[in-house]
């Protein structure tokens, strides 16, 4: 009897060993297999994604503000004034600061400076009429432009029906012609048989 206990025993240490064993590797199965589907996971993206900072090359680019647009200033006018001018021919003149007032039964007769600033040289004049209907101008020949001692005949900006090639029309309110680069001091108004009645201009220069 002895010796079957003694066998008992031993097949139980055994039996005890083997299960041990067995329970180790099982366990090292299931860690082995739960690593693996860790690392499975991971390999199919399922890690927590890292979000790169785009680099400076890959930077979507900003848009740029729009140039202002850049508007070139108009030159701004300044009053020509009347001081210093004289008349002839009979005309009458009453002058305040840059506007005149004409009158008189006229058959030749003018309106004149002879001693401006060179220095307006290539500026545009700008003489705006008032009061045109009021006076009577033959052929409708309103006013004739001169520059310089030998009465050079001046061409307005924009004005082709220039009456015998020299006289302004009544049509026109404002006038504009530019001052040669010779220019020598002297402006001249000529007024052809008319008759004139509270004619106002106003002149300015730019």
């Amino acid at each position: 009897m002895a010796e079957k206990d003694k066998s008992k025993v031993k097949a139980g240490i055994i039996g005890a060993i083997i299960g041990t064993i067995i329970a180790i590797i099982v366990a090292l199965i299931i860690v082995n297999c739960q690593n693996k589907r860790n690392q499975d996971n991971n390999d199919n993206g399922t890690k927590p994604s890292i979000t790169e900072k785009p680099s400076e090359d890959t930077k979507p680019d900003k848009p740029k503000p729009d140039k202002p647009e850049q508007i070139e200033p108009q030159p701004q006018k300044s009053a020509l004034n009347f001081r210093g001018w004289y008349v002839w021919g009979g005309l009458q003149a009453n002058a305040n600061k840059n506007t005149v007032t004409l009158n008189g039964r006229v058959s030749s007769a003018g309106y004149v400076n002879e001693h401006l600033d060179t220095e307006l040289r290539n500026k545009t004049i700008i003489l705006e009429f008032s009061d045109i209907s009021s006076s009577n101008y033959n052929e409708d020949r309103m006013i004739k432009i001169t520059v310089n001692s030998n009465d050079q005949l001046v061409r307005p900006i924009g004005i082709i029906d220039l009456i015998q090639g020299e006289y302004i029309p009544i049509d026109y309110d404002q006038v504009e012609f530019v001052l040669p680069n010779n220019f020598d001091g002297k402006i001249g108004f000529v007024f052809f048989d008319a008759n004139l009645r509270n004619l106002k201009i106003t002149a300015f220069y730019k």
